[in-house]
């Protein structure tokens, strides 16, 4: 049977560190005041649809590309 001592280092492990902003003093109140959390939303919103439409362009284009490719 392995021991704990058998099994440690076989793998990596990568680790992922996450931090948070937080606006201080008067940055939240001119967030607000310029509506940049509302347009960044409408931002998001904008670039699902684009991607979507992007996406079935690069898709079309390469069907388009591959059916005009001859091997010999």
């Amino acid at each position: 049977m392995n021991t704990y001592n058998d099994l440690s280092g076989m793998y990596s492990l990568s680790k992922t560190l996450r931090f948070e902003l937080k606006p201080i003093g008067k940055t939240l109140e001119n967030i607000e005041r310029k509506g940049l959390i509302a347009q960044d939303e409408q931002r998001n919103e904008e670039y699902k649809k684009v991607k979507d439409i992007i996406d079935r362009f690069h898709k079309s284009y390469i069907k388009w590309c591959l059916a005009k490719l001859k091997l010999k």
